[in-house]
């Protein structure tokens, strides 16, 4: 038997109208949010496919500058009066500016006042081809490719600056020119004067009329490049040249130090000079360093007492009695004192006697306490404790019996890094200009 009262409150009959309203608009929403995430996807795609496309651009300009680098590189240096490139260009610009760049080379202290001098007498300039598109600049400039975005640069292919066993190769690469191209264009490239041999050349000086010519001595040389790129040229300095590198960030400006060598090989001694090590390295620099001590007088080396200085610090003495053996001691940078007895004997055949002195071998030495070490370490920490750059002065003590020094001499073989001693300097020109 059924009921037929009242349906309990709890269920809820739905109207169809209220039904189908619902239906719809969650239809909308869907829709809503079907094209909201379609828009996002197609924004964010292209997005994509600009940055690739930007990037696309920037990798192709990068391998078209450096085919023009090597392009230039066959008209300044004398295989081609004329090359052509054709570039693409696509949605950025390509430029040409003689007046951006520039390059400097002095030689420091060469006649020991502290004073430079420029070598040609001159700035060199070097010009620049660009490619410039959305923030990124890609540039040739001084035989190398630059990436440049405005606070950093980095270095697509190497320039024109070649550093190899104290011998500097640099072909200065000066770009003439000017204008603008957006689009496929050809770059062409002419060039406009014969190669100019700036060092050596026997027809140009420095300031006191010394003609220029190899080997180079005294002093430092030091290459100046004032760019905008100047951070990229730090890189390749501080990874190619083992010179000291400076930057001037407000100036653009970026600096690579190389010292001319020092003493090399057979080394002549006299009293109160120097012997001059320079940039030696920064472990173990001397391979070699014998000295070979001649009397002066009758009494030959009977009482000797010899010496080398640092600014005054005695860093190695020789000391003998009678015509024995002959003590060597080697103060080290603390200050301690380590003595090798007897470490070499006087050669009392020769006229006029002589002992031969090698502060690199093996003997040992003893210090105040008993320790012992190898003269040859000793001398070489001494050395790394006061380098690179050393002037060892000589000195025969008074009242000792002298040292001839006409007839003694050194030699000596040490490692050094960052040194210069050959230059080779060429300017080379080459116009460049759209067609």
């Amino acid at each position: 038997m059924s009921s037929s009262g009242p349906r309990p409150d709890s269920i809820a009959e739905t109207n169809p109208d209220e039904r189908s309203q619902s239906e719809i608009i969650g239809l909308v929403l869907l829709l809503g949010f079907s094209i909201i995430s379609a828009t996002g996807l197609f924004l964010a795609g292209m997005a994509i496919v600009d940055g690739h496309q930007q990037t696309t651009e920037v990798g192709a300009a990068e391998n078209e500058l450096s085919l023009v680098g090597s392009k230039i590189s066959e008209v300044t240096l004398g295989e081609s009066t004329a090359q052509t490139v054709s570039v693409s260009g696509q949605s950025g610009t390509y430029g040409v500016n003689e007046t951006a760049g520039r390059m400097e080379i002095t030689h420091y202290n060469r006649t020991g006042t502290d004073t430079g001098e420029l070598i040609g007498n001159e700035t060199f300039s070097l010009g620049e081809i660009t490619y410039a598109t959305d923030g990124e600049t890609i540039a040739y400039q001084g035989g190398g490719v630059w990436k440049h975005d405005g606070d950093h640069t980095t270095m697509v292919s190497p320039p024109e600056f070649h550093y190899r066993y104290g011998t500097l190769t640099l072909p200065i690469i000066n770009v003439t020119g000017d204008g603008q191209r957006t689009g496929k264009t050809d770059i062409v490239a002419q060039r406009t004067s014969e190669t100019e041999r700036i060092f050596p050349n026997s027809s140009r000086t420095y300031d006191d009329g010394t003609v220029y010519q190899n080997p180079i001595e005294n002093g430092t040389v030091e290459v100046t490049v004032h760019s905008e790129y100047y951070l990229g040229w730090e890189r390749y300095f501080q990874d190619r040249t083992q010179g000291n590198v400076s930057v001037d960030h407000e100036n653009e400006t970026v600096n690579v130090e190389l010292i001319t060598l020092g003493d090399q090989g057979l080394t002549p001694l006299s009293d109160g000079g120097d012997i001059r090590i320079r940039a030696a390295q920064e472990d173990d620099p001397i391979n070699e360093f014998t000295l070979t001590l001649a009397g002066d007088g009758s009494s030959g080396l009977n009482n000797l007492d010899w010496s080398l200085e640092v600014d005054g610090t005695e860093v190695a003495n020789v000391h003998g009695q009678g015509h024995g053996g002959v003590d060597t001691t080697i103060t080290d940078a603390t200050g301690e004192e380590w003595t090798a007895e007897d470490a070499f004997e006087v050669n009392q055949s020769a006229d006029p006697e002589t002992v031969t002195i090698n502060l690199t071998s093996d003997v040992i030495a003893q210090n105040a306490s008993g320790s012992e070490r190898e003269l040859g370490a000793l001398f070489n920490e001494t050395i790394e404790a006061y380098g690179p750059n050393v002037d060892l002065t000589v000195e025969d003590k008074s009242g000792a019996q002298r040292v001839d020094h006409d007839e003694s001499e050194g030699y000596i073989d040490y490692e050094a890094e960052g040194f210069v001693t050959y230059l080779q300097i060429t300017e080379n020109t080459a116009d460049v200009r759209f067609s």
